[in-house]
């Protein structure tokens, strides 16, 4: 086996190769409690590698007004760029599991945009990647990351390799409420919070989760994405 720390360097640079915005490592230790799907997932694992791509600011522009007539819902252009940066970051995935592999180290890719049960995927990738310290998460429940703000899409890879680990990052929203105003079913709430919001306490799941289905049955859409929180977030603008 390649010693970890020798392996890293060659980990950035192949998922730079791969057009990777940004590459983190968390102690999956820190994250011990995490709900996943199945609740052993991590078991195996010492590590999870974060990776993320940003998303075009000219579409993500598009979801507001005046660019958006459809007032409130995605626009077709996001639904292709979303779609794409979830196969980017899987294909990604897939090629990091393979070096890993390659050097005798266990590994599993967890799919960019998965949804298994409860709005819920395998794991929340943002919770990883705030371990690694590649950003902090936002009133809006989204990873914010210095240089795109919460305008990222994120996919996770398991390994026992012991890279060097990051540590979470600091940050918190202020008396921001955009995106709650944004929410066009206001399933958002404003909540106090030190670290990140509580999942419960700052979101309306089924409220969302209904918004959501309709723009899967949307045929200018046909996912169940939305959209408009990112597009309002300040961290997002100028990055």
């Amino acid at each position: 086996m390649v010693d970890p720390a020798v392996l890293y360097p060659d980990l950035l640079a192949l998922a730079a190769s791969l057009g990777a915005f940004r590459l983190g490592v968390a102690d999956l230790a820190a994250l011990a409690g995490l709900v996943t799907q199945p609740p052993d997932l991590l078991a195996p694992y010492r590590r999870g590698i974060a990776l993320a791509v940003r998303l075009d600011d000219a579409v993500v522009d598009g979801l507001l007004p005046p660019h958006n007539p459809r007032r409130g819902a995605p626009t077709p252009e996001y639904a292709r760029l979303y779609a794409e940066a979830n196969r980017r970051l899987d294909e990604m995935s897939a090629q990091v599991v393979r070096f890993l592999e390659g050097r005798l180290y266990r590994a599993a890719a967890i799919p960019a945009s998965e949804t298994l049960q409860d709005q819920r995927g395998a794991l929340p990738h943002k919770a990883v990647a705030r371990q690694s310290g590649l950003g902090w998460i936002g009133r809006h429940l989204l990873l914010i990351v210095p240089g795109a703000g919460p305008r990222v899409r994120l996919a996770t890879v398991l390994t026992d390799a012991l890279l060097p680990a990051g540590r979470p990052a600091a940050g918190d929203c202020g008396p921001c409420r955009l995106c709650l105003e944004a929410c066009p079913v206001h399933a958002l709430r404003f909540t106090p919070y030190e670290e990140y919001p509580e999942r419960a306490a700052a979101l309306d799941v089924e409220a969302c989760a209904a918004r959501l289905a309709a723009f899967r049955r949307d045929p200018a859409v046909g996912r169940p994405i939305c959209g408009m929180c990112m597009a309002v977030c300040p961290g997002g603008r100028g990055g």
